[in-house]
């Protein structure tokens, strides 16, 4: 709902759009990007790319029942539906993936392993994995704002 209010302030580039999320916010990104809105670059943080695998490792049954809709009649679908690694072809805008490899929240493999597969895809994209640092990267947070702004002022620059 956000692009159509933007276009009608008339002031906004809509094509020219950059999202970010940290979190459960990077599977918003991936999500949003899935479901339809066109940005012209993203960065995550700390996302999870698989919920079937990060379920296993740490349960988050608790907040998947209250904030996903149908979650306690089909738990799978709903994991399946919110894991970026079962659609990696929608990623339709480069993507700056950013990791610490010592996250006990997600599992940093899950950023590699997207990386990866997005390049079999030929989809742009950036993976940085900060050595020695957690979920929120907060021993790099200078680090993670400035690849962040680099990458948006790259991507949503006008020509």
């Amino acid at each position: 709902n956000l692009v159509p209010l933007a276009r009608n302030l008339g002031y906004i580039d809509v094509d020219r759009i950059g999202m970010a999320g940290e979190s459960r916010g990077g599977m918003m990104t991936y999500l949003a990007i899935k479901h339809g809105l066109r940005v012209s670059a993203a960065a995550v943080i700390g996302a999870s790319v698989d919920e079937e695998a990060e379920a296993l490792r740490r349960s988050m049954i608790g907040v998947y029942r209250d904030l996903v809709p149908g979650f306690a009649h089909n738990p799978q679908h709903c994991y399946r539906e919110r894991s970026v690694m079962r659609w990696p072809q929608y990623i339709n805008a480069p993507l700056l993936l950013l990791h610490g490899d010592m996250d006990w929240r997600v599992d940093p493999h899950g950023a590699i392993t997207l990386a990866r597969r997005l390049s079999e895809l030929g989809k742009p994209h950036t993976l940085v994995m900060f050595d020695h640092d957690d979920h929120t990267l907060d021993l790099h947070r200078a680090g993670k704002e400035q690849l962040m702004v680099s990458w948006f002022v790259h991507y949503l620059s006008p020509n």
